[in-house]
């Protein structure tokens, strides 16, 4: 995609079309399409120097790496993880093809008993038709810790590397942060908009959501 958007020769024929869209009578379908593209070069590094586009290929390769091994430690940490039960008082209220699918899990490991996983087909009916609350609870904190603790599958020193490449790039281009960055393509436009729709929710729903802790 660097080897697109940085391209010195494709990114002039747009800008020579973008500086003169006015007078080429263009549809308004044409006339997005060509804004649309012109934005995309310059928000991808188009417009940077030689040696700032260097350093943006640079800063974007990695990123794109970092996104890649994290989502590969979700996927690895979620296949890895097994909760193992052994008696049948801990799976009453589970249907019986979902036992029969964790019995299986169970019999491929060598082991008695039922083994749920963090995968969707196991996971979802062991939230649902599960009766212990400890045993739910054990499953739903292993799910939403994944790749957060030590370990050969950790994303915390990846995340706070992406984030900061993320402000690098943000800045290389011109903006104040990432956020500035993202925003403005989108609705909101900027971080102000976003925190006082923020507020207005918090206003609206924070009642709601005391009665319903409540309940």
């Amino acid at each position: 995609f660097n080897d697109i958007s940085l391209n010195e020769s494709l990114f002039q024929r747009t800008k020579e079309l973008y500086d003169q869209k006015e007078s080429l009578n263009l549809s308004s379908e044409e006339l997005k399409l060509l804004e649309n593209s012109y934005i995309g070069f310059v928000r991808h590094g188009a417009n940077l120097s030689p040696n700032d586009k260097q350093r943006y290929r640079k800063l974007t390769e990695e990123l794109s790496l970092l996104s890649l091994q994290y989502g590969q430690n979700i996927l690895k940490e979620t296949g890895s993880y097994q909760l193992h039960l052994i008696d049948e008082k801990q799976v009453v209220g589970i249907p019986e093809g979902d036992l029969e699918a964790a019995a299986l899990v169970a019999k491929t490991e060598g082991k008695e008993g039922w083994i749920f996983t963090l995968q969707a087909p196991s996971f979802m009916p062991f939230m649902k038709y599960q009766r212990n609350r400890e045993l739910r609870q054990t499953l739903y904190i292993a799910y939403n810790t994944r790749c957060t603790k030590e370990g050969e599958y950790n994303n915390y020193p990846l995340v706070v590397r992406m984030v900061n490449l993320r402000r690098e790039i943000a800045q290389l281009l011109g903006f104040k942060d990432y956020a500035e960055y993202v925003l403005q393509r989108r609705m909101a436009e900027n971080e102000e908009s976003v925190f006082r729709l923020l507020d207005k929710l918090l206003i609206a729903y924070r009642p709601t959501a005391i009665e319903e802790v409540k309940a």
